[in-house]
């Protein structure tokens, strides 16, 4: 899968690609956007041993504390490919890379132009680059949600939960509350906040723009519907 097009009032480059278009070096431009989409169920043992061995010990330990086998195949597939992905764009090792962890636990790498972020859901896994940018992305699997209206009314903006229940049918309303909701998580991961930021302090606006209340701002989002039932979101600010 490759794919590319233009995004954003500020005309940025989105390229989204699957990892059968991992080379040796890869090039991303102050222009671009890369979002990475993989999926956990082409890895077989032996290439989940071979990935086990690109963690650092640290990383290693935080996965063990997994107790579902899912939830730390995710983590190894997510964090180990994050390491091979940001070794091609750096032209360095993938032990050579330096991981750290914000104050709200957002991953970054010091001293590096290269801004990127982590999602999954299921067995789909996200991975976003740019370069002197901030990055957001949220990838999920639709679930059926019986409440998911409610849900909208208890964290979400009157606005943006009466769009929502203004929908024809059932359907479109929780694909309507998830691409909200994903564009909600892309926006707080990409400005580092995590869960430190009301989902209310900011509203997701039609036509892929975001305001934030807090310093009257405004801010672009893209939504990208995925096969098998997966919606992804990208912010960058």
């Amino acid at each position: 899968m490759f794919k590319s097009e233009r995004v954003f009032d500020d005309n940025l480059l989105l390229s989204y690609f699957d990892d059968g278009y991992i080379s040796d070096r890869i090039a991303i431009k102050d222009s671009e956007i890369h979002v990475w989409f993989l999926d956990i169920g082409n890895y077989d043992e032996y290439h989940m041993k071979s990935l086990f061995d690109i963690l650092t010990l640290d990383e290693k330990a935080k996965m063990s504390h997994y107790v579902h086998v899912a939830d730390q195949k995710r983590f190894l597939v997510g964090h180990s490919m994050l390491r091979i992905l940001l070794s091609r764009y750096l032209a360095r090792e993938p032990d050579d890379i330096i991981l750290l962890n914000s104050k709200h636990g957002k991953l970054y790498m010091p001293q590096s132009n290269v801004s990127f972020n982590i999602s999954h859901s299921g067995n789909r896994v996200a991975l976003a680059f740019v370069k002197e940018k901030k990055i957001g992305v949220d990838i999920e699997r639709m679930n059926s949600l019986d409440d998911y209206s409610q849900i909208a009314k208890n964290f979400f903006l009157p606005p943006e939960s009466e769009r929502i229940c203004a929908q024809t049918d059932a359907a479109k309303g929780m694909e309507k509350f998830y691409e909200i909701w994903t564009v909600k998580e892309a926006f707080v991961k990409a400005l580092g906040h995590g869960l430190s930021r009301s989902l209310k302090s900011f509203e997701v606006l039609e036509q892929g723009t975001i305001n934030d209340y807090t310093n009257n701002s405004r801010y672009n989002y893209y939504t990208k519907q995925l096969s098998d039932n997966y919606l992804c979101s990208l912010v960058v600010v």
